[in-house]
């Protein structure tokens, strides 16, 4: 086991009897470190500060770029002081759009024109089609799923009975929009059509997508921006004004893993937030999440007892198959993780317990698509996972800044998410899953944490800043939930400490 750097002043000041004291105990335990709780220290029993302040918790407040801890907008987007990214005063004229061209579908205009750069603008509020496309419900066999007939679906406006909702076989119940007002506020309708210019796969259909505005009249700069990025288990749709602030046009335009949405700032590059949605280390793949598509399958599906009767049962089950999805795929990262552990040379104890990390994998993956199955009202299981064009990078430093972000950072977010979510889940099967989840990743997150203590015990600056970078970055990109912020202020800094991972901040180290 590594030593560790510092002394039991990596916990000063920070209130032990908060949420996830758990968690931090448990990374610092892996660490060789031990938290205790006691009165400040007197003048004359100093020991080693972790920050200009008085501790920890200090220096969580002075943390590398705020330690990620500075306000965000709703895009993730790093602000320094709580407002929006500071933007240049004099405005630049936008970009024509070049070669425009209107978009239709089966002969009749969108609304939205496409311009010769890949971007798309909403010129016109059309009354669309309300058809939600796809095929008829048991077209392809007997009808089974949420959904037999199109009467079945009445929840919201234009409900129809579809086969193949979210790309997975059985019937669902499917929502159209004729005009924003079959839309919730702040939505408006895209008619069919416009989504498969980006996704051949998408099904042409209506849909309603969060957007604050609706044409360029309604735009300071005349321009109502259409967004697009693929989500794991569907296409996302976000629309927006452009702005002279705006520092990109489309996702070329951002670096690996990165997108360009519009924000309350205008259109920037932002870290890609789906990257998130998982409790476990999501399977990357040219820094896209990569899953398989689900099947109509029992064989992955743990037996559970019903959870409780629910109205939105429909949405439930997309959520928890797409939870499923992202848990299985990250079996397979972590046997490549595995696979770069041995390359670099790491101790048994280390491969043992990625070995079972990967496991655990195994059983998540299982009962969340025993949830989904459940909620669903069918069998839902995954099938096969593209591997084809999956590499294993060896370097240390590009193993070092991935299992920061991934680990470090992603496993730790998780346990925490997870943790909230068993808190906060009324239903006793649900909330099941879910401490059986938090508890797991608390493991992973401290897993990962040592694992980057024997990558970093005799490692050159140069390593270190590596360290520090993926840290500072992947901090910086986190996407702001409840109770992350707590994390980042009381869980992460002991942990870097621990590591001797400091660094000047505003004449104080973190």
């Amino acid at each position: 086991l590594v030593p560790c750097r510092t002394t039991r002043t990596v916990c000063e000041g920070v209130v032990m009897a908060e949420r996830f004291r758990r968690l931090r105990i448990a990374i610092l335990a892996a660490l060789g470190c031990g938290c205790i709780e006691r009165a400040p220290l007197r003048d004359d029993d100093a020991q080693p500060s972790v920050g200009a302040g008085d501790g920890a918790a200090d220096a969580a407040g002075s943390a590398r770029s705020d330690a990620g801890a500075a306000a965000l907008d709703a895009s993730g987007l790093d602000t320094p002081d709580g407002g929006v990214p500071q933007q240049d005063a004099a405005p630049v004229p936008l970009p024509a759009c070049a070669d425009a061209r209107d978009v239709t579908y089966l002969g009749l205009s969108t609304g939205v024109r496409a311009c010769a750069d890949g971007t798309l603008e909403s010129v016109e509020a059309l009354r669309c089609g309300a058809s939600v496309s796809g095929a008829v419900c048991g077209e392809y066999g007997e009808p089974y799923g949420a959904c037999r007939v199109d009467e079945d679906c009445t929840d919201r406006p234009h409900g129809e009975c579809r086969d193949g909702a979210l790309g997975n076989p059985g019937c669902t119940c499917q929502y159209g929009c004729a005009s924003d007002r079959d839309c919730a506020a702040g939505q408006v309708c895209l008619c069919a059509g416009v989504t498969s210019l980006v996704d051949d796969y998408d099904a042409p259909a209506t849909r309603c997508v969060p957007s604050e505005c609706r044409t360029g009249a309604d735009c300071a700069s005349g321009v109502c921006g259409v967004a697009f990025r693929n989500a794991p288990c569907w296409l996302d749709v976000v629309m927006g004004c452009r702005t002279p602030a705006d520092t990109c046009r489309t996702h070329a335009d951002c670096a690996d893993g990165d997108v360009c949405l519009p924000s309350e700032a205008g259109w920037h590059c932002t870290y890609d937030s789906y990257l998130d949605w998982v409790c476990g280390r999501p399977l990357l793949v040219d820094h896209r999440v990569r899953t398989a598509r689900s099947e109509g399958s029992a064989g992955w599906a743990a037996e559970l007892d019903a959870p409780t009767p629910r109205a939105d049962a429909a949405d439930r089950a997309a959520f928890w198959l797409h939870i499923a999805a992202l848990e299985h795929a990250s079996v397979a990262s972590f046997a490549r993780f595995s696979l770069q552990l041995m390359a670099l040379g790491a101790p048994p104890a280390l491969l043992a317990a990625t070995q079972q990390a990967g496991a655990d994998e195994v059983e998540h993956a299982r009962l969340a698509y025993g949830l989904a199955s459940a909620f669903a009202g069918r069998p839902l299981g995954p099938g096969p996972l593209r591997l084809d064009d999956l590499r294993i990078e060896t370097d240390r430093a590009v193993v070092v800044a991935e299992l920061v972000r991934e680990a470090c950072v992603g496993e730790t977010m998780g346990a925490a998410d997870a943790a909230m979510a068993a808190d906060d889940e009324p239903d006793p099967v649900v909330r099941a899953v879910w401490q059986r989840i938090a508890e797991d990743e608390q493991r992973h997150a401290a897993l990962g944490w040592q694992t980057l203590a024997w990558l970093l015990a005799d490692a050159d600056a140069s390593l270190r800043a590596v360290a520090l970078d993926a840290f500072d970055d992947a901090l910086g990109r986190l996407v702001r939930r409840p109770g992350r912020d707590e994390v980042v202020a009381t869980v992460v800094p002991p942990a870097m400490a621990a590591l001797g991972l400091v660094q000047e901040v505003d004449g104080g180290t973190i």
